[in-house]
């Protein structure tokens, strides 16, 4: 039931996670390779399918690369 543009910003979403953790780009970067033309369009999103924020997730999997 959900329309392709959910679909859409999900898997953009999805994707910039991905790159969050493997990636060497500034989050900015990030939200326009995967898509975003608006930053804080790219950081609403991302609290809402991920949980957090871009910048949060990003802390989280650097404290997580570093165990």
């Amino acid at each position: 039931n959900n329309s392709f543009s959910k679909f859409l910003c999900k898997y953009r979403v999805m994707k910039a996670a991905k790159e969050i953790r493997f990636e060497e780009k500034s989050l900015a970067e990030i939200a326009r390779d995967v898509g975003f033309t608006s930053y804080q369009y790219f950081a609403r999103a991302f609290k809402a399918h991920i949980g957090c924020s871009p910048s949060a997730y990003f802390n989280l999997q650097k404290e997580a690369s570093k165990k």
